[in-house]
This record gives structure tokens, C-alpha cells and sequence, in this order.
């Protein structure tokens, strides 16, 4: 099962990640894998990471994450779909659309040429909706802040609009996708989430 985790810098993605990791091998006691396509330590992200970050427009971008999100599916994704695993997954096309998104690269064309590429629909999404302002307070205090984090006010509200008809657009699509309120409590949030994978367990098993 691919559960992925969307929403923007500062959403609160990688302690919410890891909270309900850990809660569900606990309350399921069933093995849980974590991963990024685009993560700071592994091997098939590091190079494509830096790259990102040095890329001159949302074009550079998307190339470089088409293919490592290419690589990625195939070295790392695949195996453990195939094997029936329980993968939580930070960041996928919602963020492509949101941040890549632009005049030439439109949502339905990104979306279309997930689907040519053979790449999989995940079981569950879950976008984090933050409000601007407490994402920007959030990045603060980030200890090492990315050119992202960096960016201008207005830049944050277009991205969050994005992010707003990315998840309309996904849904449209038949992604099925929960919007989830990011100001609540952390613990809080793991729970929802729980719920929700647990649900969606029991649909695929019945």
C-alpha cells in the first residue's frame, strides 16, 4: 500500500511521517516503510536533490524529478508494492504540480504523463493544509533552510493556490485524496491518518 504525505515546507510532513510509523507497526504489528524521492541521505536522491536546487526554471525541475522519480519507482517503489508492503511516502505528484506546475507544464498534462510513464496511483494521499503565514513562521527556525524555504512571501501563496487545485484536480481523477487540517496537535493527526489507512486496509482486503 502507497500512503503518501503532501503539503507545503512546513506542513509538518516528516514528524507526522514518522509519528504514524511508528504507531502503526505498534497498534498493527506489521513492518512500515518510510521514503523520499528526493530525500537528503539516499543514494538515488542526493545527486538529484542538489540539482533541483540548482535548476533554472520549473522545465530543469521537472526533468530531474521525472527521473528520479523514475529511478526511484524502479530501485526502490516497486519491490516493495510487489511485495505487498506498507510504504509512507514523502511528497509525490501533488508537490510536482505545486511547485513545477506553470503556464506550459499544466496539472492534467502532469498527471497524463504520470500515467504513460506506468508510474502507480497512491492508495491514500493526504495533504497537509497549512495556512501561508504559519508555514513561513515554521521555516524559521528550520537549522539548515533550502532555497525553497527561502522563497518570498508571494511565491509561498502561489504554491500553496497550486497546491489547492492540484488536490481538486487529483480528486477529479479519481486520486483519492484527504485534505487534513495541519494546525492540529501532532498526536492528533497521527490518529486521523491511522484511521484512514487502517479504512482503506479493509477496503483493499475485502
Amino acid at each position: 500500500m502507497l500512503i503518501v504525505f503532501e503539503g507545503l515546507d512546513g506542513s509538518g510532513k516528516t514528524s507526522l511521517i514518522q509519528l504514524t510509523k511508528e504507531r502503526l507497526q505498534q497498534r498493527l504489528d506489521i513492518e512500515v516503510h518510510t521514503t523520499s524521492e528526493l530525500g537528503r541521505n539516499e543514494w538515488w536522491s542526493t545527486g538529484a536533490r542538489t540539482a533541483v536546487m540548482a535548476a533554472r526554471n520549473q522545465q530543469e525541475q521537472l526533468n530531474i524529478i521525472i527521473d528520479a522519480r523514475l529511478t526511484h519507482w524502479e530501485s526502490v517503489l516497486q519491490k516493495l508494492l510487489a511485495d505487498d508492503q506498507v510504504v509512507l511516502m514523502d511528497r509525490y505528484l501533488l508537490s510536482t504540480m505545486a511547485y513545477q506546475g506553470c503556464a506550459t507544464i499544466s496539472y492534467g498534462w502532469l498527471l497524463q504523463r504520470h500515467s504513460v510513464l506506468g508510474l502507480p496511483k497512491p492508495d491514500l494521499t493526504f495533504y497537509l493544509d497549512l495556512p501561508v503565514d504559519t508555514a513561513m513562521q515554521r521555516l524559521e527556525h528550520r537549522p539548515d533552510p533550502s532555497r525553497f524555504d527561502a522563497r518570498p512571501r508571494e511565491l509561498f501563496e502561489e504554491t500553496h493556490r497550486r497546491f489547492e487545485e492540484a488536490t481538486i484536480c487529483c480528486m477529479d481523477a479519481g486520486w483519492n485524496v484527504s485534505v487534513l487540517n495541519a494546525e492540529l496537535p501532532l498526536a492528533e493527526l497521527s490518529n486521523r491518518v491511522i484511521d484512514l489507512i487502517i479504512e482503506q486496509m479493509a477496503e483493499v482486503a475485502a
